[in-house]
């Protein structure tokens, strides 16, 4: 399927990452690449070797990088 925008996800609650998870796979136009929560070491390489083409995020998950 041709067009499809690529999302990575990143969520540090369990429960909250894995009903975005559920959703955006039931869209066909969407193909979800990762779901992060946050912690991952070299995490922004790990983003920019994905490359996708929009991020959720919460920025509670990424809270660590914004201070």
């Amino acid at each position: 399927m041709a067009n499809r925008i690529t999302i990575a996800l990143i969520e540090n609650s369990y429960l909250l990452g894995s009903g975005m998870e559920n959703l955006l796979k039931e869209l066909h136009e969407v193909q979800l690449l990762e779901v992060f929560d946050g912690t991952e070491k070299n995490l922004l390489k790990k983003i920019e070797s994905l490359k996708p083409d929009c991020m959720i995020i919460n920025p509670d998950s990424v809270s660590d990088f914004l201070n």
